[in-house]
C-alpha cells in the first residue's frame, strides 16, 4: 500500500497510475510540420474513461458492479471487473477479449467477481 501524506492509502498500482496523469506530457509544439506531426500523436494519445458499473456487492439490475472501461490510444484497459462487465463491454460493441489488461484496484468479491467471465467469454470469437 501507498500512502499519501498519510491520510489516503491506496494500492501502489492507482498510486503510480495518478501520479503518472498528473505528470506533463513529454510533447513540444515547435516548428509547423513538426507541431502538426505532434498534435497527430497527441490525438492518439486522448484518453476516454467509461463507468461500465459502479454498484454495490448489493444485486442490482441500474447499477452493475463495479468496471471502468479505459481507452488510451490503441490500448483498452480494464479496471475491476465486477458483476456484469462483460454484458456492459458487449454493450459498447467491446468483446472481452479485445481488453488488453485488467487491473485490480482491490480483492473484495463485488470488484473480482466477473473476472471469469470476462476471461473465458474473451476466448469466443468475435461475432
Amino acid at each position: 500500500m501507498f500512502s499519501i501524506l498519510n491520510h489516503i492509502t491506496l494500492p501502489l498500482s492507482v498510486a503510480l497510475i495518478t501520479c503518472s496523469l498528473l505528470l506533463p506530457s513529454p510533447l513540444s509544439y515547435s516548428g509547423s510540420a513538426h507541431a502538426q506531426e505532434q498534435a497527430s500523436a497527441a490525438d492518439s494519445a486522448v484518453m476516454k474513461v467509461t463507468l461500465l458499473g459502479t454498484g454495490s456487492p448489493l444485486l442490482s439490475m441500474e447499477r452493475f458492479g463495479p468496471a471502468t472501461l479505459v481507452q488510451a490510444g490503441s490500448e483498452q484497459l480494464l479496471f475491476d471487473a465486477g458483476r456484469g462487465a462483460a454484458l456492459r463491454l458487449n454493450q459498447l460493441s467491446i468483446m472481452p477479449g479485445e481488453i488488453d489488461k485488467l487491473f485490480l484496484t482491490h480483492l473484495h468479491s463485488d470488484h473480482t467477481i466477473g473476472i471469469p467471465d470476462v476471461w473465458l467469454t474473451g476466448s469466443l470469437p468475435n461475432k
